[in-house]
């Protein structure tokens, strides 16, 4: 007799039928998955089917997976060696959150499409506007004067069009020109930068040049500011003394413009750089501190 022809086109029909069945199985909610899984569990296992044992833990195996796996890549750190090598295609399409915090990093935008919000440097934004991606609505810069290296044209900051939340760490209003602010941002973070000149420490000339910035976005018509920050966490406490003194004696409490917020934190517990890293999302540093002339935070 002849050998017995093998149907392969049953046999992949079969499997695939199978693979439908058990994608559909593992979306049910895991309640009715458990359920299901224990009554069937006692015949299937008293008989020795080792097959049906197997092929139910990778279903429940999977349908913890499904679950876990947008958590995972909700918000992704770069650190300076990781490696992007064996990363799976479209690992990251649905990262919400970016954090790079080494500059030696080389990463793609193209592996981040759906980015809410971006922490990193002003080269980290240059590669998403090479590749002509939408800039993330919440953005934190950490040395904003690296963008002199490649501002060609008009300053760098005109081209952060789309960002409605900027942070701008270690900041010095001599190296920022706040007043060509793109018209999208309605929440503006200022974090002072303790040295603002290599090792000159914060004078009173830094101040006034602050306080001038201040008021020309404030009374800008082109500008919506919802609200401006001033952040002290990173000062010298003497100096955020004199800088909140000084800011509090230029703005008088009856004419000051309720946008108008510092944040004075104690620098005792976690730094600013720590607090970064536990709110990779940006959800909390706009609304953290207290109007200008208020004497204590308000309740959340």
């Amino acid at each position: 007799m002849g050998r017995r022809t093998v149907d392969t086109t049953r046999r992949m029909t079969r499997n695939g039928l199978r693979a439908h069945l058990q994608q559909q199985f593992a979306q049910l909610p895991l309640e009715i998955v458990c359920a299901i899984v224990t009554i069937a569990a006692r015949d299937n296992i008293s008989a020795g089917n080792r097959r049906w044992v197997a092929q139910s833990l990778a279903i429940v195996c999977k349908l913890f997976c499904d679950a876990a796996e947008p958590v995972l890549v909700e918000s992704v750190w770069i650190w300076r060696h990781t490696n992007f090598d064996n990363v799976r295609p479209g690992r990251f399409t649905r990262t919400k959150h970016l954090y790079v915090a080494s500059p030696l990093v080389v990463w793609s935008p193209e592996e981040f499409p759906s980015l809410e919000a971006l922490t990193g440097r002003p080269f980290d934004v240059e590669r998403i506007q090479r590749a002509r991606y939408a800039l993330p609505p919440r953005l934190t810069l950490h040395f904003y004067a690296e963008s002199w290296d490649f501002a060609g044209g008009p300053p760098w900051i005109e081209t952060l069009n789309g960002v409605t939340h900027l942070r701008i760490n270690d900041y010095s209003a001599y190296e920022c020109p706040l007043e060509l602010l793109p018209a999208s941002v309605t929440h503006l973070v200022l974090a002072l930068s303790r040295r603002p000149n290599s090792n000159t420490p914060w004078g009173d000339e830094y101040t006034v040049k602050l306080e001038d910035q201040v008021t020309r976005i404030l009374a800008s018509s082109r500008l919506h500011l919802a609200r401006v920050l001033i952040s002290l966490n990173d000062m010298q406490p003497g100096d955020a003394i004199r800088i909140l003194a000084h800011m509090r004696q230029t703005f008088d409490a009856s004419s000051c413009d309720a946008r108008l917020w510092v944040d004075e934190s104690s620098t005792q517990g976690l730094s600013a750089g720590e607090k970064e890293l536990l709110d990779p999302a940006q959800t909390e540093i706009w609304y953290a501190g207290r109007p200008l002339h208020s004497q204590s935070s308000p309740s959340p």
